[in-house]
């Protein structure tokens, strides 16, 4: 028998998704809590248009773009200069040091976009035209946490002071030589300043290097890939990675 009583539930329709709508998390380093939200078109158009030549600016404006409170503190809302504020942010998170920052943007792709990525490059020896490639899961990089006790103590040098490996110096020295590296990173030695660093004996300089490398610590982010040709292995810098901001493989 078919059953005629009329259902006067009210008809109410499902809710339309938000396809604006962004995920979050947090990512600490050293003690600090980042809280953020996943990458987006913005985040990724600095990336895009730098892709030829990025630099570690570029790597904390991505950040910017995701990051909405530091600590306690909102660092950028829906009510602020979107520009001006993440523009502030950026300066923020490029003064970080190397390490900390590294470690917050590995975070946020870690947890924003997924633990893996797929990392590529022509081989770098002449005559070879073959490619380098791995897929890197992101929980698993080989990092060495810095030491951050500042000035240093060298055996047979003295208390070495180093400047921090912020942002502004790690561009400078991006591809820059050892002796580079030493002037515009060592402040002191024994109270005094570091002049002529790259002159001094090998004996001198060689326990400084490994201390300033020790002191910056390694976040893992330069890798190594064997070439699926010569069988070489060729180092591959993450943040030149396409994959890593979420962008298509190039």
């Amino acid at each position: 028998m078919t059953d005629t009583t009329k259902d006067n539930t009210e008809h109410i329709p499902a809710p339309e998704p938000d396809f604006a709508a962004r995920t979050g998390g947090v990512v600490t380093v050293d003690g600090v809590a980042y809280g953020f939200l996943e990458p987006d078109g913005l985040a990724e158009n600095v990336v895009a248009k730098n892709a030829d030549a990025l630099t570690m600016k570029d790597v904390a404006r991505w950040m910017a773009h995701c990051v909405r409170r530091i600590g306690d503190e909102v660092v950028v809302t829906d009510d602020d200069d979107a520009t001006a504020a993440i523009d502030a942010l950026t300066e923020r998170l490029y003064a970080l040091p190397s390490y900390d920052r590294a470690e917050l943007a590995v975070g946020i792709r870690n947890k924003g976009l997924s633990p893996r990525v797929h990392v590529a490059t022509a081989c770098r020896y002449s005559g070879c035209n073959g490619t380098a490639e791995a897929e890197v899961v992101l929980d698993d990089l080989d990092k060495t946490p810095p030491n951050r006790t500042n000035p240093v103590a060298v055996e047979g040098v003295g208390d070495v002071e180093f400047f921090p490996e912020a942002g502004t110096i790690e561009d400078f020295l991006m591809g820059a030589t050892d002796e580079d590296v030493l002037r515009r990173r060592v402040k002191l030695v024994a109270g005094r300043p570091a002049v002529n660093i790259d002159r001094w004996p090998s004996r001198l300089r060689r326990p400084i290097w490994e201390a300033l490398q020790a002191f910056d610590g390694d976040p893992g982010t330069t890798l190594s890939a064997p070439c699926n040709k010569c069988k070489k292995a060729n180092p591959i810098w993450l943040f030149s990675q396409a994959d890593f901001f979420g962008l298509p493989r190039v």
